[in-house]
């Protein structure tokens, strides 16, 4: 068969036109693609072989006499155009460049027609807020805000939005301030809605006797209702003192003062235990007489109320340890008696050894207490209260020299035993208070 023939049926039908002006036949039909060979078969029926200055033997060419290479014509340096330009198609990738950036420009070599793919990855304009895409037809990459993917979750700052130049974007906070000043206002963060409650607490002025101030959400601070301060006691006074825990005030119950020395009555938690006399309230004076003026609840407690003498109490008893003046027992008898107490009865060892511990620490010295056998030798009485209790030392009571009358404590130290002594002795003495 002729070599364009099988050329011709070789290629595909959008080249068989090339190859048709390519092959140029004969007188015999059959030609080679050289003008100047003779268009017959050799003598074993093969093509002619080359000729000087022939092109190469059997090689397809266009009209213009350039060689087709796969199907399409090969590229050559001195081209005016590419050889795809011919007829309206393309010979490779330049052929196709629409200048457009995004897109991916392409030759289909089997068509011989121009590919334009978007390339959207071209279009990134490194702002993660928008969709970039790229418009082939209009040539342009264009950039579509996402308002959402700005969206921190928060929506108490705001609704977020995307710009295309600097892209993301903060919203305007949630204003959420009621302009009520005990109101607790605030912004929900998952829904951005607002929320508020009262707060009563923000009203306190501070000043207990005009009542709680509480708030009302919508008018604001209201004022209290004052409390009654009312103990329902007759015998108070019942009022609130706007000066009274440093300023805050509080309910004062004020007992009554039914003698009007200024001290209410104990029996109203007052201080005064005697609000008869008004003579008698703590700050009176408390003088020696066995009577308890200064509400202390012991009589002549005071130092100095009984002159030279030093108190004790013990048991519920008041005791005056009189030392100053020495005196006889039957003197003692006596100036106990005008301090409205007596010599000290002593009713059992515990009182014995407090009375006699007591005495030595004011001074080591024999005491006189009120027991003696005046009367009748032998038969010990009190000069107070009675008491079956003694605490003789051995041997004793002794009456030694016949006239030893008087019983004195400390005398055998640390003992505290008694003795029995002449009454005419100068000691120390110790008075109680029934």
């Amino acid at each position: 068969m002729n070599g364009c023939v099988a050329r011709r049926l070789l290629l595909p039908a959008a080249l068989a036109g090339l190859a048709a002006g390519a092959c140029a036949l004969d007188a015999t039909g059959l030609g080679d693609d050289t003008p100047d060979q003779e268009g017959t078969l050799d003598a074993d029926g093969t093509l002619p072989p080359d000729d000087a200055g022939d092109r190469d033997d059997g090689a397809l060419r266009d009209d213009a006499g350039r060689e087709i290479e796969d199907g399409r014509p090969r590229e050559d340096a001195d081209d005016v155009r590419p050889d795809g330009d011919a007829g309206g198609g393309c010979g490779g990738p330049a052929d196709c460049d629409d200048g457009i950036p995004c897109t991916v420009d392409s030759c289909d070599l089997l068509l011989l027609v121009c590919r334009h793919e978007p390339n959207h990855a071209a279009c990134d304009d490194g702002i993660a807020c928008t969709d970039d895409a790229c418009d082939a037809a209009g040539g342009r990459c264009d950039h579509v805000p996402r308002d959402a993917r700005c969206d921190d979750g928060d929506g108490c700052n705001g609704p977020e939005t995307c710009d295309v130049a600097t892209g993301c974007g903060a919203g305007v906070p949630v204003v959420c301030d009621d302009g009520v000043d005990c109101t607790v206002d605030g912004c929900e963060p998952a829904s951005g809605a607002c929320s508020r409650w009262a707060d009563s607490s923000l009203c306190d002025d501070g000043q207990m006797c005009n009542g709680p101030e509480w708030c009302d959400p919508t008018a604001g601070c209201l004022p209290g209702m004052p409390p009654s301060c009312d103990d329902e006691r007759t015998c108070n006074v019942d009022g609130c003192d706007w000066m009274a825990a440093g300023g805050r005030g509080a309910c004062l119950f004020t007992p009554l003062d039914a003698d009007g020395d200024t001290w209410g009555d104990a029996a109203c938690d007052g201080d005064d235990c005697n609000d008869a006399n008004p003579a008698v309230h703590p700050d009176a004076a408390d003088p020696c007489n066995g009577a308890d003026e200064d509400c202390s609840g012991y009589p002549d407690d005071r130092p100095g109320s009984c002159a030279a003498c030093t108190f004790g109490a013990y048991g519920g008893h008041s005791y005056q340890f009189c030392s100053a003046a020495l005196m006889n027992w039957s003197t003692a008898r006596t100036t106990c008696a005008a301090y409205g107490y007596t010599l000290a009865t002593i009713d059992d060892l515990a009182e014995n050894d407090w009375v006699a511990t007591t005495a030595h620490g004011v001074r080591a010295s024999p005491w006189w207490i009120g027991a003696n056998d005046v009367a009748a030798e032998g038969t010990w009485t009190w000069a107070g209260s009675a008491s079956t209790y003694f605490h003789w030392h051995a041997g004793e009571p002794n009456n030694a020299g016949g006239n030893e009358d008087c019983a004195a404590i400390d005398v055998w130290w640390p003992a505290m035993d008694w003795n029995d002594a002449r009454c005419s002795d100068l000691n120390p003495f110790v008075c109680e208070l029934p």
